[in-house]
């Protein structure tokens, strides 16, 4: 079994040239906060306690780096074989009331996964629940299992706290790693 963790944003290829996209920017107490940043902590949290629920399981990180930029073609493209994919990001709204969690899937059959990503998290985060959602997204379109999370809204002061505990992440992290595991051992990435 294998799964792929996408991080939203960072560098991309534009071209002959590379351009760094931070993805949406938040503002906490006068600091800037990237998504990419952000999203990258909870990719890694996430791998992390896959690998101490299950060894076994073979857990990729694909992070866009200056010195390995990815289009969204490429990202979608990333491992196909791979079990599941799940992409991480944080919501963006002018309304800085917009507030909370959601998943995203794109195939009818990768909804169970979605679910299981969604169900597993929404508790832990503590966020208000924006559900489960269907939109072909060019990294969702995979013949394999995938979803995207959108953490919390980074526009929104209470939710970009709320995603900066520590505790908050490894909580998330550990109940999502649960959920997958159930899900892949279960036969769901076959569908």
């Amino acid at each position: 079994m294998s799964l792929v963790i996408d991080v939203g944003h960072g560098w991309r290829a534009t071209g002959p040239s590379k351009t760094f996209d931070p993805g949406a920017v938040g503002r906490l107490n006068e600091k800037a906060y990237a998504e990419h940043n952000i999203a990258l902590m909870y990719a890694r949290s996430l791998r992390d306690a896959c690998l101490a629920l299950d060894p076994t399981l073979s857990v990729h990180l694909l992070v866009a780096t200056e010195a390995n930029p990815l289009t969204l073609a490429k990202r979608r493209a990333y491992m196909p074989s791979a079990s599941a994919l799940l992409s991480i990001h944080l919501n963006a709204h002018t309304n800085r009331l917009a507030r909370g969690h959601e998943v995203w899937y794109h195939h009818e059959s990768h909804l169970p996964f979605a679910q299981a990503v969604y169900r597993a998290g929404v508790d832990a985060l503590g966020l208000p629940r924006r559900g489960i959602r269907q939109q072909a997204f060019t990294v969702l379109r995979r013949e394999r299992p995938a979803a995207l999370v959108e953490l919390g809204f980074i526009s929104n002061v209470d939710d970009l706290q709320q995603l900066l505990l520590t505790t908050v992440r490894t909580d998330w992290a550990r109940a999502v790693a649960h959920a997958i595991r159930q899900y892949l051992s279960s036969g769901g990435a076959q569908n």
